[in-house]
């Protein structure tokens, strides 16, 4: 396990180019596949090690903002909130980092503590397409008792999350955005996906937008609008558009900020 640890601390000696082309980047990729299948106090060490070279080294600085460029986003190949959450919580801790330095950690600490996979994935109110109001976690209860009973009985708990066949998707979109649709088609052509039910929520304030693209949407979504944005309210946090839950049918959060390669591997 620490094999690539102790390659990458020698690796911090060498020059530091741009982050796109960091001697150390193919070390803590390989790193980051040893910590995801390690348990939490190795993991917990790994990071303060690598950490403490790097200071001893006087590369923190570049090291920290590397971890988090390829962790922390979401176009990253590596891209691993609960990993990097790890690198979070030692950049709290450690003494070698500065007071700004943690006070940003913890307002990252605090988005990534929001919906976390395990949690109740918090509700909000929303306006239907029908013009009905209602809340995300109604909608989620009005999805037929049969495909429930069904769901429950394939029911699978796990170490990650706590139901693995999950049925509920989460999509927070724009109407003007391109990926949003891209996303919509797939969703509506590859048939692996064709057991999701989907709840699609626009949380923007272009309600004329909303309004003159519904019929653009599948008439077996649940589709509504967020009467306050989620995001300004502070309830969700928007890497990118589309943003995509996994939900169980109890709304459960098992994948967040989850791209579809994710989501067909569960479903």
């Amino acid at each position: 396990m620490y094999r690539y640890l102790i390659i990458l601390l020698a690796s911090l000696a060498l020059p530091h180019i741009a982050v796109a082309e960091s001697p150390i980047r193919g070390e803590l990729r390989r790193l980051f596949v040893d910590m995801a299948n390690a348990d939490s106090i190795s993991t917990v060490f790994m990071v303060d090690s690598i950490y403490a070279q790097a200071r001893a080294s006087g590369k923190l600085d570049d090291v920290d903002l590397e971890i988090e460029t390829m962790l922390y986003d979401y176009w990253s190949d590596d891209f691993d909130e609960r990993l990097f959450e790890f690198f979070i919580d030692g950049r709290m801790r450690g003494s070698m980092f500065s007071e700004v330095s943690k006070a940003r950690a913890g307002y990252i600490k605090e988005i990534l503590n929001r919906n976390k996979p395990g949690s109740i994935a918090a509700d909000f109110c929303v306006i239907m397409r029908d013009g009905n109001e209602s809340s995300l976690h109604k909608m989620i209860s009005s999805i037929e008792n049969d495909d429930k009973e069904d769901w429950k009985k394939n029911e699978v708990v796990t170490d990650c999350c706590p139901t693995a066949q999950s049925k509920v998707l989460l999509i927070f979109y724009d109407p003007d955005c391109d990926d949003c649709r891209e996303a919509k088609a797939q969703l509506l052509t590859n048939p692996e996906f064709s057991n999701l039910k989907v709840i699609a929520i626009y949380s923007g304030e272009d309600v004329s937008l909303y309004e003159s693209t519904l019929p653009e949407m599948p008439r077996n979504w649940l589709v509504g609008r967020a009467i306050e944005s989620v995001e300004e309210a502070g309830l969700y946090d928007f890497m990118t558009m589309p943003t995509l839950y996994l939900l169980d049918f109890n709304g459960r959060v098992v994948l967040r900020n989850a791209k579809l390669k994710e989501i067909l591997r569960i479903v």
